[in-house]
């Protein structure tokens, strides 16, 4: 392999690493060529600084290009959302794509390529064309899912399948995996569970092959990794904890992201009541301070407890853009939580309605 780490990330992500990115695969000189092992750890690096590229490629670049075998043969890839995991399919998607072709002689990459990422979510596995992951364990793949349907099988109890494969899936995500616990925050009682399942693998029953968690979040509570017989402690020269170092606050988009100003401000418009005749007026005095308010290139975020409301208020801002009215004329998006899969399947890919 005589591709440095940098060449590697940008051939795949369109841009260069960040340090932190760079020492997570390749340890503390970050460019040295043969990777690092691979043990549980935590990552607590802010929102927007590529999480899920630095441990995807993190381990692309151990075990797939190194074929390093203290690193898994599977990426598990958990989250709470759904919405999150369509998300991270398009990515792994893409970065597969643009990698394949430049290392044709990588027989492992080329099978992810084909046969990776595999989606679980809404009681299935979404891609039948990759289903076949669990009959070639000898095989690299990624895959990516709900909180339900991953933890379900790793307890022997998988949620949508037949009992009968209970066991086939039990094996293969407590044994060679690299479990990727991201969004931890939102876990809620999911975040316990991993932790136990990870003191079973490391301490109680010792997996046939390597099996390691890392816990991933911008808001990374320690503390919330405790159980009754668990407890994550930081190793004393502190390599199993992940976190921006002086190197990564140099980059002008890391030092603008962690100091730029967040200003919250309570709108001086008040709803008397909750009919028709009230909500109108209300919504266009509040959508017209929302325009006057708004700065150009920056992002205004409106909070309104009422999905009725927000629906409202959002109509009267989209008015105003069509009639002049407004002075500035930002790009506007609805979020809220009333969407139905039909919905979803319509609005996919229109900036103007999205779901939460």
């Amino acid at each position: 392999m005589k591709k440095s780490f940098r060449t590697f990330f940008e051939q795949s992500t369109g841009h260069a690493p960040y340090d932190y990115q760079k020492r997570l695969a390749c340890g503390e000189h970050g460019e040295g060529n043969q990777g690092v092992p691979c043990v549980s750890r935590l990552i607590d690096v802010p929102t927007g600084l590529g999480k899920t590229a630095a441990v995807v490629m993190a381990w692309l670049w151990n075990r797939i290009a190194f074929n390093r075998n203290d690193w898994p043969r599977r990426l598990v890839y958990c989250l709470p959302m759904r919405t999150l995991v369509e998300q991270t399919e398009g990515n792994v998607n893409q970065w597969l794509k643009k990698l394949a072709p430049r290392l044709p002689e990588n027989p492992d990459l080329q099978h992810l390529s084909n046969h990776s990422p595999v989606v679980l979510m809404g009681g299935e596995e979404r891609s039948q064309s990759k289903s076949e992951w669990n009959i070639y364990p000898e095989k690299p793949a990624i895959l990516i899912g709900t909180q339900d349907m991953l933890l379900s099988r790793a307890l022997n109890r998988g949620y949508g399948m037949s009992r009968f494969r209970w066991p086939m899936h039990f094996a293969l995500l407590n044994n060679d995996c690299l479990w990727i616990l991201d969004e931890t925050q939102l876990m809620g009682s999911g975040l316990w569970t991993t932790a136990q399942l990870d003191w079973m693998r490391q301490d109680r029953f010792p997996s046939f092959k390597p099996c390691v968690s890392w816990w991933m979040s911008a808001t990374l509570d320690f503390n919330r990794l405790k159980t009754v017989d668990y407890s994550f402690e930081t190793d004393s020269d502190g390599k199993n904890l992940l976190q921006l170092a002086a190197k990564d606050r140099k980059y002008s988009f890391v030092a603008e992201r962690l100091s730029a100003p967040k200003k919250i401000v309570r709108a001086p418009i008040s709803l008397n009541g909750d009919s028709k005749k009230d909500v109108a007026p209300y919504s266009e005095e509040l959508a017209d301070w929302i325009l006057k308010t708004h700065r150009s290139n920056t992002l205004t975020l409106v909070v309104i407890n009422r999905v009725h409301r927000a629906q409202e208020v959002f109509r009267q801002m989209e008015k105003a853009k069509a009639n002049g009215t407004s002075a500035e004329s930002p790009d506007l998006a609805l979020i809220h939580s009333r969407f139905r899969s039909p919905d979803r399947r319509n609005t996919k890919g229109n900036s103007k309605h999205r779901q939460t």
